[in-house]
């Protein structure tokens, strides 16, 4: 016999399965090895008829056999399998000439036809795959080195048919996990532990790194990563020969996918026995991203803490300013011998109790804000006037600083406006106290309110308050408007401040439809431009100001005067006058049978308790046509419906400043129930007390006040 083939095939009985497959080219189906098998026995056993029965595993039921070098002429049939089945279960291992015919019956030797056979089992452990059957020529007996031959072949091809049951049951196993690889939403690839090369990589992987299937057998450092010329430097391969059989866990931000991952790579045994590396990584780009987001939300947070903290030390302190000086001041009043004494600490008093109001409304205006239910009061005001008051208040303060101030008001822009006068006011007499504050004396500080543009009847506002002081820096002029927040905290605490006055600006500037922003660098002094939105009043202002009364003449610069009840009248009625002076000139009838008539049929002392219109005309210095346009514009406005809507939402606040507006509404058109019932509710509003009674009568007296408007106008 032929050493070398035996070795062969004793090679494959001790290989792996991968180089089962190799050597025995299972890939075409190992019934061909065994056919080359059957050659290889019948000439080193110089048999005439060689049969390789198999009756388990994958391979039951077949029979191969070659007999005089062919098979065309072989008579044996395919029922031998089930013969030597059935003689596997009588014999040990092997038998030969009489041996096994004694244990055969009548039956399976007629079926057999055997002449001088020798039967051996092909068996692997406790597990019996099949029989070799071979016939010997001219009946000769079985030498020794023949047996031995034939029993070293069953040997050989139980491991071959075991491997090949293993291969093909790991070969399932294998596929089933590349299916999972394949489709696992991660990237996964194995490469060569000492020449880099990728021996698989998943689909995962490759689409993110957008690879094709033919990248498997190239370098991983040159196909995962972008302009690298050698093995990478961050490879973790020493960390994993150091701590063999334990998984390393790292982070890397990817050259080639511009990406974050997750990765844990591990040495592994391949299927051919060596070990090789495995990378196992998740793509974690968007969780950095998160992690950096609420980093830096994490650090606004704190900040925001930080700078409310010191919002809390600083009113404190801008509190008990006030307060102290209050209390101090009360009791030099109290203790002062003379009335000038006593009188000068009351001005002081006043003083301070207006800073502390200033405070307090500050603390309202940041709570409205942050529940966002700051809303707006829109009036009908006069943008000169207001304007006037304002420079009047800061000329005092300038002065005391010795600070030349100057308000001006475009001569060419429109005077009468709706609008939250209020919030206009307090937007700009905040941003002059800022100038005040920080402007050095003898320093400047300049107001110039402009139209910046027209659409219609709505008017943009412009207004730039500049000053000659400290100035900001540009790194504080990013958290200029952020609530709570001062510029540079050694100069503020030096000059004082709460920090949410020009927050609270912005806020009131957004809310009114503008913008407000800032140009100021260090030392140089500060700029602040703001707009808004308003509806203006088109109307001859010289003419609704007639009979002798003069409106403010703008040339004269901004000096306060005095405004008496028919000014104020006159200024409201300044919308609707051009209309009702043109109506005038039409009614050319006699309406004095009309009137009558009306008179005789109503009871106007039941009218008069809610509309007073003898009183109402005599303010007007008997001028009905004005009291009568008045009550028009009070019949499309009596502020009953805002009223409604501040009680509803529990904007008691709001609510107080509504029934105060319908107080001094129905005051100056004499409507008496109206007043007075707006009067007790305005003050149990204010107070917190239990204010529903009069809320539904104020409802119902409005009702019949506009009933009754009707007919004032008709009897007028």
């Amino acid at each position: 016999m032929e050493n070398s083939h035996i070795g062969d095939f004793l090679r494959v009985a001790a290989n792996s399965s991968m180089q089962l497959q190799k050597l025995l080219a299972i890939d075409v189906g190992i019934g061909e090895s065994i056919r080359e098998f059957l050659d290889v026995l019948a000439a080193e056993t110089k048999s005439d008829t060689v049969c390789i029965a198999t009756f388990s595993g994958d391979r039951q039921g077949e029979l191969s056999c070659k007999k005089n070098d062919s098979c065309d002429d072989c008579k044996i049939e395919t029922s031998i399998v089930d013969i030597a089945k059935r003689i596997s279960e009588r014999v040990q291992d092997s038998a030969e000439g009489s041996e096994l015919f004694g244990l055969l019956t009548d039956e399976e030797k007629a079926v057999s036809d055997f002449q001088n056979p020798l039967y051996t089992k092909i068996s692997f452990g406790n597990t019996v795959y099949g029989a070799i059957i071979c016939e010997h020529p001219a009946n000769e007996a079985w030498t020794e080195e023949q047996k031995s031959t034939v029993f070293r072949f069953a040997g050989v091809l139980a491991a071959a048919l075991r491997n090949d049951e293993f291969y093909k049951a790991h070969l399932n196993q294998f596929n089933a996990l590349s299916r999972i690889l394949e489709n696992l939403d991660a990237n996964v690839y194995v490469s060569d532990m000492d020449t880099n090369e990728i021996l698989f990589i998943n689909k995962r992987m490759r689409d993110e790194f957008g690879l094709d299937e033919d990248c498997v057998g190239q370098l991983c450092w040159k196909v995962l990563q972008e302009n690298m010329g050698a093995p990478c430097e961050f490879c973790p391969y020493e960390t994993l020969i150091k701590n063999r059989g334990v998984p390393h866990t790292w982070e890397e931000f990817n050259s080639a996918t511009k990406m974050h991952y997750r990765n844990t790579d591990a040495i592994i045994e391949w299927i051919d026995g060596r070990e090789v590396h495995m990378q196992h990584s998740v793509n974690i780009t968007e969780e950095r991203l998160r992690e950096e987001i609420l980093a830096e939300a994490k650090q606004v947070a704190e900040t925001a803490n930080q700078a409310k903290s010191d919002f809390l030390s600083r009113m404190s302190h801008e509190i008990r300013t006030p307060i102290n000086a209050i209390l101090g001041f009360s009791r030099l009043a109290k203790t002062a011998k003379e009335l000038e004494a006593a009188l000068q600490n009351m001005h002081r008093i006043d003083a301070a109790g207006g800073q502390l109001l200033a405070i307090v409304n500050d603390i309202l205006d940041v709570s409205r804000l942050s529940e966002n239910t700051m809303t707006l009061v829109m009036e009908h005001f006069d943008l000169e006037k207001m304007l006037r008051e304002i420079a009047e208040t800061y000329s005092e303060v300038t002065e005391a600083k010795q600070q030349e101030f100057l308000l001006r008001m475009d001569s060419n822009m429109t005077r009468f406006f709706i609008g939250d006068r209020s919030r206009l006011a307090q937007v700009i007499t905040n941003l002059l106290s800022n100038a005040a504050k920080f402007t050095p004396k003898d320093g400047k500080i300049t107001a110039d309110i402009r139209e910046k543009q027209r659409e219609g009847n709505m008017v943009t506002i412009e207004a730039v308050i500049a000053d000659t002081g400290i100035g900001i820096s540009e790194q504080y002029q990013q958290q200029l408007f952020t609530m709570f927040e001062q510029g540079d905290g050694s100069k503020t605490r030096k000059f004082g401040g709460t920090g949410v006055g020009l927050a609270i600006s912005k806020s009131l500037v957004e809310l009114m439809g503008g913008e407000i922003s800032v140009e100021s660098s260090e030392g140089a002094g500060s700029r602040f431009t703001f707009t808004v939105k308003m509806k203006a009043i088109e109307a001859d202002y010289a003419l609704a100001a007639g009979n002798g009364t003069a409106g403010y003449e703008i040339k004269k610069g901004f000096s306060r005067q005095k405004i008496d009840a028919e000014q104020i009248a006159v200024i409201q009625a300044a919308e609707e006058y051009v209309e009702a002076v043109e109506t005038v000139k039409l009614l050319e009838f006699d309406a004095v049978a009309e009137k009558s008539k009306l008179t005789e049929e109503i009871d106007m002392s039941e009218i008069s308790k809610y509309v007073n219109a003898e009183e109402g005309v005599g303010r007007l210095k008997g001028n009905k046509v004005i009291y009568k346009t008045l009550l028009k514009s009070y019949q499309k406005n009596t502020y009953w419906e805002q009223l409604k809507n501040d009680i509803e939402s529990g904007d008691l606040v709001a609510a107080e400043r509504t029934a105060h507006t319908i107080k001094g509404m129905a005051g100056n058109l004499s409507l008496t129930e109206l007043f007075n019932i707006a009067t007790v509710l305005d003050e149990q509003l204010k107070g917190g007390v239990d204010y529903r009674e009069n809320y539904e009568k104020l409802g119902v007296a409005t009702e019949k006040t506009l009933e009754y408007i009707d007919i004032v106008i008709e009897t007028l």
